[in-house]
């Protein structure tokens, strides 16, 4: 179970300035009129690839160094979003509510600018948490569309490639459980040959990559962090 906070970014009249509404929350609606620097911030875009390239790298001696762009635009960004008048009460209340009713919290984000779009917003870190945002609660982007697409024609069997991933530095995961589920969650499919699945047995990029350009599949089942 979720509780939810969703909530709308667009452009104010103001080339430096960006409206935020809480348009669905457990604590009720809200907005803001917040200023934000996007030259600025997209300027940093470099910086950004290069700091997650580098957490990456198995020592992670110089990684602090490196992640600083990320920490300061982490928080310029969560300060003009969630961190901004009524809008971050309403932030604060759904993560209260959502902690009181032993449910995670997903913050759903609506740009309907291409500029405001292009900023790194999964990048936004909550000081008072001590955390990134989409490290602690859900973070998602809702990306209109004009038209529902049609449904893709299969043959049967579905062909899905299973991946778990369970990353060093980060609370484990029990693979050999998650395996399990998935594979008792499809036994009935399986059997009747509708669907066929492949468990990757490593989850390093280059084990994957290889494993996707083997054979035709059609549906990724990912499970980590």
């Amino acid at each position: 179970l979720m509780t939810i906070i969703e909530l709308a970014i667009g452009p104010e009249s103001d080339a430096r300035s960006f409206r935020v509404e809480v348009i669905r929350s457990p604590a009720g609606e809200a907005s803001a009129t917040v200023s934000l620097d996007l030259a600025e911030l997209l300027s940093y875009r470099t910086q950004l690839q290069n700091a997650i390239l580098a957490s990456s790298a198995p020592s992670r001696a110089v990684l602090p160094e490196a992640e600083r762009p990320v920490r300061e635009v982490g928080m310029s960004l969560f300060s003009a979003l969630l961190g901004s008048g009524d809008v971050a009460g309403r932030y604060q209340a759904s993560a209260a509510l959502a902690a009181e009713r032993g449910e995670g919290l997903r913050v759903v984000l609506r740009i309907d600018s291409p500029a405001l779009a292009a900023l790194p917003w999964e990048a936004m870190y909550d000081q008072a948490m001590g955390e990134y945002v989409c490290r602690h609660y859900q973070l998602v982007r809702h990306v209109p569309v004009a038209s529902v697409p049609a449904p893709l024609t299969v043959q049967p069997p579905l062909r899905i490639l299973a991946m778990v991933s369970s990353p060093r530095g980060l609370a484990p995961l029990n693979v050999p459980k998650e395996q399990e589920h998935l594979t008792n969650a499809l036994s009935a499919l399986r059997s009747t040959g509708l669907v066929d699945v492949h468990l990757a047995t490593q989850s390093a990029w280059p084990t994957l990559q290889d494993l996707l350009l083997s054979q035709q599949w059609h549906v990724i089942h990912f499970i980590g962090h």
